[in-house]
């Protein structure tokens, strides 16, 4: 199972990844795959379930019992880039305080990291009871007496040493050891669609190299697995930026002093806002109805886009942005205006795609799937029994 981070469903073309596009003509070929409203994805494709099932859409939430409680007394902000080193070492000692298994700080300004807790970063995606009540893919397949192996970067605490390596050449020594179940995950189309923006010339050719890397790790799988199956799957696409919004200038500055009673947290293409007074409140909203280019989310939409989770994860008010907008600066991009984003609510972009190709996989095409789908996918394809709810079916 492969995960091609940030893999539009248009790529899936002769011009662009003539490999992959010959196995859609082989096997098993959903066009398009919706993806989830948030930034939890890869939590969506492991339980089948949206966000507010299994508990959070993002990467922080408000909360004061979190792993950085220890900077409270932090008085900088230190996202500019020459503050980098302080910020891996309050990562790596964050870490090493609250046993978390990831602490990316990112770009939160470091006054107000105490301010946060994490959702997908707290544990291993892949470890036992992950999510709690929830049975997760891994779950169900140690019930069933099925081994694997999970390979993800971005799972790694080695995450920066191993961006800079050829993540599948690495995970072609890893098939060496058998297992029934492989994941891995190519992350160069989503970090290199951010800073390049997917309509450039430079990214197409890097969307063409990455079809090459592809095509050599699955001969590979099948040089040691001939009657094996396999998965590619995009969780998400990727747009043009076209506007960058600053926020912040345009809401009340959030400071220590007033942090219990009022604070935010400004993802890419959304924020979040805490407030206990009305009347900052009522303000606030009245500010985010003058922009455009985005919506203020009622309780009903919440819910229609599976985002009806408690307030320290979703705010007071809870605003996003309309394809081709972003904030800016933000919570992960203090410095630089990227090109290219994701995680928008609509957008003809936004869509992945699924591959299915092996022995026994039958030959079609699906117009539409949904990254909820890849769950039940991969128990009817290997067998595994659970009576586990999902809010996908199986495509094959």
């Amino acid at each position: 199972m492969i995960l091609v981070d940030a893999g539009r469903h248009d790529y899936v073309s002769e011009d662009n990844m003539p490999f992959l596009h010959s196995l859609s003509q082989e096997g098993t070929y959903v066009r398009r795959l919706s993806t989830i409203h948030g930034y939890a994805e890869r939590s969506s494709v492991f339980t089948s379930r949206p966000p507010q099932e299994y508990g959070y859409f993002g990467n922080f939430h408000r909360s004061n019992k979190g792993p950085f409680t220890w900077l409270r007394f932090a008085s900088f902000s230190g996202t500019s880039n020459a503050f980098k080193p302080i910020r891996m070492a309050i990562s790596m000692i964050s870490k090493y305080i609250s046993g978390y298994h990831f602490t990316n700080v990112h770009a939160v300004p470091i006054k107000y990291l105490h301010l946060f807790d994490l959702g997908e970063d707290q544990a291993p995606l892949y470890a036992k009871g992950r999510y709690n009540k929830i049975k997760s893919l891994f779950d169900i397949l140690i019930e069933n007496g099925k081994t694997f192996e999970y390979f993800d970067c971005l799972e790694s605490p080695f995450q920066r040493y191993l961006l800079k390596k050829d993540v599948l050449v690495l995970m072609e020594k890893k098939l060496n050891r058998k297992r029934d179940f492989y994941y891995t995950q190519l992350v160069e189309l989503d970090n290199m669609g951010h800073k390049l923006g997917p309509s450039s010339k430079e990214f197409k050719e890097i969307v063409q190299a990455a079809d090459k890397r592809l095509k050599r790790l699955i001969t590979k799988f099948y040089s040691r697995f001939p009657k094996g199956t396999v998965i590619l799957f995009a969780d998400h696409g990727m747009t043009d930026v076209k506007k960058g919004i600053n926020i912040a200038k345009l809401l009340p500055p959030m400071s220590a002093k007033t942090s219990d009673t009022y604070s935010y947290f400004i993802d890419s293409t959304s924020i979040r806002v805490w407030c206990t007074d009305k009347a900052r409140t009522d303000k606030i909203k009245n500010t985010f109805l003058k922009i455009k280019e985005g919506k203020l989310l009622t309780v009903e939409d919440r819910r229609r886009y599976g985002l009806d989770l408690p307030k320290e994860h979703v705010g007071d008010l809870l605003f996003w942005l309309e394809e081709g907008s972003v904030f800016f600066p933000d919570f992960y991009h203090p410095t630089r205006l990227i090109k290219g984003m994701h995680g928008y609510l609509e957008g003809n972009d936004m869509d992945g795609f699924m591959i299915i190709i092996g022995k026994d996989i039958k030959k079609k095409t699906i117009e539409k799937g949904h990254l909820a789908d890849l769950l039940p996918t991969v128990i009817n394809l290997m067998g595994l029994r659970t009576n586990e709810k999902m809010a996908g079916k199986s495509v094959n």
